[in-house]
């Protein structure tokens, strides 16, 4: 994959946050990165401060700025402020699930896919979705999936079931969703087109059936392994404990007979709509693992919530007729029983009217909120983003040739530093989900970046290439083996190069896949510092 300066690619998984402002601390930490641990419930504490306001106070919601990102549908931003989502060409009525990051919409999938859906991102840059199996197939089952960079997994569906559908992805990789297949429930098998999923470690379990529901569907699951979902027989939300095998059941809203949850995040809060069979007055509920509480404000008419983050603000569409304030429609922002509309959040006069917005809505721990609004006449995707929010983590992303090129952005003697370098094969490592056994470059590099994004960490990330002279696709092992020293050689003298001239004396973790860990190695002995 030829170096553009930014990886698009991912690594499976990363351990407990911790702070590496030592740049020693944080050679020692970032070997974490591929011990299978859970993700800290807390990923960015600090990034935005959850606004401590007692009930009824006045809520300092911060103003926003407000981008636009393209003639697209955007649906879930994660905390690197990588978007995942869905474009449409006219010229090919092919519609593409689509990742935007650094500014740029790369489609995902096969070329020739003439249908595929994104739901959902998470910190690495794995999207979730829906997409034709096989690619590109008219007539096909719909199966979820999960794109990787350059790679998309099809992850099945239950037996006896054809198609399936991806909601929701966390920071362990673990996907759900829903599944049409056989489920055995009381002793009696059943043909289900709804069986809630839990994608885990390679294998798709039908969640439905542990819990023993006939018809259900997950639609999100946590860092923590909850998942949120909805059982369709009684009309009601669940939420479920992946660790434990305990259901909780969540409540409709007084006097309401049916409600379905949408989002949840990593304290187990889930949010969803409540209404009656009459169809009336559609609410927004958070429930808190005891209680639902109506967060709809008087006078509302629909009041539909998306997503809700780590600081428990909560982001949707509302209609809602206020005796101060008038008709108030379009994305709304809620925080601490406070609710604001889109009028109220970005600057006047910026042209943008998110009044009619359509589709979905997410908001991030950084609290940006993505969606779809109307600029002029035109509906575009646009990216919130709060005034206040912190800078962006400095990394310099650096790329070394088999050639001994070095290329990408400028060596910072300040910042420790890591070495990526790839194994045989290493064409072949691309396509192939991280969670195999091949780690390939691009994924490694994206996890050892994400690790330094979360923890504030600036970073001189190096790649090393040496796939073309001695690695390729076609390339056999024994042929690459005997390369090895040689390629290390470069990687040292080209290292030596960094690091003289820019006086740095910090050291260098270095990280080598297969028989890249031996050029690695081979690199690493003939280093010297200034």
């Amino acid at each position: 994959m030829p170096y553009n300066g930014k990886f698009k690619s991912t690594c499976s998984n990363i351990s407990k946050k911790s702070k590496w402002k030592n740049p020693m601390k944080f050679h020692t930490k970032i070997r974490d990165c591929f011990e299978l641990e859970s993700f800290s419930k807390n990923l960015l504490p600090g990034a935005v401060a959850a606004m401590l306001l007692t009930p009824g106070a006045a809520m300092a919601i911060p103003s926003y700025t407000i981008t636009d990102i393209g003639q697209w549908q955007p649906v879930a931003i994660n905390d690197v402020g990588q978007i995942a989502g869905n474009v449409f060409d006219l010229a090919t009525s092919q519609q593409r699930a689509a990742l935007w990051s650094n500014g740029e919409i790369t489609p995902l999938g096969p070329s020739d896919v003439t249908y595929s859906v994104a739901t959902d991102i998470n910190i690495f840059g794995q999207v979730v979705g829906t997409s034709q199996i096989p690619m590109g197939t008219q007539g096909t089952p719909w199966r979820a999936v999960k794109y990787t960079g350059a790679s998309v997994v099809d992850l099945g569906a239950v037996d006896g079931g054809n198609s399936s559908e991806a909601a929701g992805i966390n920071n362990s990789g673990q996907v759900v969703g829903r599944t049409t297949g056989y489920i055995n429930i009381g002793g009696n098998s059943f043909f289900t087109p709804n069986v809630a999923f839990l994608h885990s470690n390679g294998v798709l379990n039908a969640l439905g059936e542990q819990i023993g529901l006939l018809q259900s569907a997950a639609i999100g699951i946590n860092d923590n392994g909850q998942i949120a979902g909805n059982d369709y027989g009684s009309g009601n939300a669940f939420l479920y404990d992946s660790l434990t095998a305990a259901t909780k059941f969540i409540p409709s809203l007084p006097g309401d007979t049916t409600n379905y949850a949408l989002a949840i995040n990593n304290s187990g809060q889930v949010i969803g709509h409540s209404y009656n069979n009459l169809g009336y007055l559609l609410h927004s509920y958070l429930y808190d693992g005891t209680s639902t509480i109506d967060i709809s404000p008087p006078g509302t008419y629909v009041l539909q919530a998306f997503s809700i983050n780590d600081q428990s603000q909560i982001v949707g569409y509302g209609d809602v007729t206020g005796e101060d304030v008038g008709r108030k429609t379009g994305l709304f922002l809620y925080e601490n029983g406070n609710m604001k509309f889109w009028d109220e959040l970005i600057p006047e006069g910026s042209g943008w009217n998110l009044s009619a917005a359509t589709g979905t809505f997410d908001i991030n721990n950084n609290g940006q909120i993505v969606g779809v609004g109307n600029y002029g006449s035109e509906q575009r995707g646009f990216l919130l983003t709060p005034v206040d929010a912190p800078p962006a983590t400095d990394i310099q992303y650096i790329n070394i040739n088999s050639n001994g090129v070095i290329s990408g952005e400028s060596f910072n003697p300040a910042y420790p530093t890591v070495v990526v370098t790839h194994g045989w094969q290493y064409g072949v490592a691309l396509g192939q989900d991280p969670l195999s056994q091949s780690f390939p470059l691009a994924d490694v590099s994206q996890a050892v970046a994400a690790r330094a994004i979360h923890d504030d960490q600036p970073l001189n990330l190096i790649t090393y290439q040496w796939a073309g002279a001695y690695t390729d696709t076609f390339v056999e092992y024994n042929t690459a083996a005997i390369g090895v020293s040689e390629a290390g050689l470069i990687l040292g003298r080209e290292l030596n190069s960094l690091f003289n001239g820019a006086g740095y004396t910090g050291g260098v973790h270095m990280i080598g896949h297969s028989l890249g860990a031996s050029a690695s190695s081979a690199g690493y002995r003939p280093v010297h510092y200034p």
